[in-house]
């Protein structure tokens, strides 16, 4: 009887730090449109805000180079699920990221630079999307 007890504790506890993951995954991919934003408005104005461009670059860098750090440590805790894909994912989300890649592509290709902050956007949006695929999904 008291096994059962921690087993449900256990579950419990695994459940709400997949959704605390699931919701900091979404955070980051939030974030990564955000600074895709900013840089394309600021780059495509010529304007930069002052207190905004003091903290994108280094917030966008440690953001990015936090989520590879959590796409790497997720090794360890490797579990063999396989989730297809959710339907705003596949149907909304991923269609505008990929037209949005080509666009940036195109502008990079045509002019020879991308603001940084954006290339961090686009890095966020592509490792918040793996990080969700090797996550295990729970009824939220």
């Amino acid at each position: 009887m008291n096994d059962i007890n921690e087993d449900q504790k256990i579950e419990k506890s695994s459940s709400l730090l997949a959704i605390s993951l699931r919701k900091f995954f979404n955070f980051l991919g939030f974030s990564g449109v955000m600074f895709i934003i900013y840089g394309v408005v600021s780059r495509g104005t010529g304007s930069i805000w002052p207190v905004l461009e003091k903290w994108v670059n280094p917030i966008s860098a440690f953001l990015t180079i936090l989520a590879v750090l959590i796409t790497a440590a997720s090794i360890y805790l490797y579990k063999p699920y396989i989730h297809p894909p959710e339907k705003f994912s596949k149907y909304v989300s991923v269609p505008v990221v990929i037209a949005s890649c080509i666009i940036a592509e195109s502008f990079l290709i045509s002019t020879g630079s991308i603001p940084p902050v954006i290339v961090n956007g686009f890095a966020l949006l592509g490792i918040s999307g793996g990080l969700f695929r090797i996550q295990r999904r729970t009824v939220e």
